[in-house]
């Protein structure tokens, strides 16, 4: 593999869908609430995004060498990106890497600041890098300790759309919290889920994962019982808070995911094999689905405070 190929390896450019939608559902949410649209803040909140989600897949590579070596059950949702394990890049080069990604975000954060004036933008992109910083690295390392997923749902669900909602000038007393929390039950399931492959390995890591915790079993009921609340929730939200939509845009793709999880899991065929990783897809479309159709709707149509 040439060094390039590595390093597009090592970067996990799918997963930066789950750092886009959420600042951009934020930055819809401001527009939603009256603030115009700024495209050269809106290209720097973007731009953080990427360095952010890079920043992530490449401190946490560095961090979990050891534990990777060990799983033999990855996928394209878990694992890492095994650039380390395969022998593709060094571990200095990615932990050299990761720094620069961070403090790449910084620098669009600070950006905002000089630009508009505002600041809560850079603090949330501060806030996100130590969330990561507690789920990976000591002293704090909650991933191996428990409650990692917990600081999964809260970056992702909650930070980007505040960094996205606070950088178009969003206001507090607007911000639209039912549209926000709606979703994070859907992303805490997207968090437990793709750490289902992962068990047996983060076991053997003293990983203490809710997968480990809980066992599979029960780990797959929450991821279950977490989306049917997520869906419900959305669906509630879009009912009673904003009726000068007419009819409630489609939640179809998402209550479909929902029943498809539901059939493997009772079903037992979530277990292993093409059952897990359907699950786990299902478990890491849902958020994204509900995220993307609050973005839309947030910029197309009329969100209700």
């Amino acid at each position: 593999m040439t060094r390039f190929g590595a390093w597009i390896k090592a970067s996990r450019l799918p997963s930066q869908s789950y750092i886009f939608l959420p600042l951009l559902m934020g930055q819809g949410l401001a527009v939603a609430a009256g603030q115009a649209l700024d495209w050269f803040i809106f290209g720097l909140v973007q731009c953080s995004g990427l360095f952010l989600q890079l920043y992530i897949v490449y401190a946490n590579d560095y961090a979990d060498a050891e534990t990777d070596r060990l799983n033999q059950t990855y996928t394209v949702f878990s694992g890492g990106s095994r650039v380390l394990v395969d022998g593709d890049l060094g571990r200095a080069s990615l932990g050299r890497a990761a720094i620069a990604m961070a403090l790449l975000a910084l620098g669009c954060g600070a950006g905002v600041f000089g630009l508009a004036g505002r600041w809560l933008p850079l603090v949330g992109i501060a806030v996100g890098l130590g969330l990561l910083w507690m789920y990976s690295y000591p002293p704090i390392k909650l991933s191996y300790r428990g409650g990692g997923e917990l600081l999964q749902m809260i970056g992702v669900g909650l930070i980007l759309p505040l960094i996205g909602y606070f950088a178009q000038g969003g206001l507090l007393q607007t911000l639209p919290w039912c549209w926000v929390l709606a979703v994070l039950p859907a992303q805490l399931a997207s968090a437990i889920a793709t750490s289902l492959p992962d068990a047996v390995s983060d076991g053997q890591s003293n990983k203490n994962t809710l997968c480990v915790w809980l066992g599979t079993a029960w780990a797959q009921g929450a991821v279950l019982a977490l989306n049917v609340s997520a869906t419900v929730a959305v669906w509630v939200c879009f009912r009673l808070l904003s009726p000068t939509l007419g009819a409630v845009p489609s939640l179809s793709p998402s209550a479909l995911a929902v029943v498809l999880a539901a059939g493997l899991v009772l079903s037992r065929r979530a277990a292993r094999g093409m059952g897990l990783s359907a699950l786990v897809a299902v478990s890491v479309f849902v958020p994204l689905y509900l995220t993307g159709l609050l973005t839309y709707t947030a910029f197309v149509g009329d969100l209700v405070q």
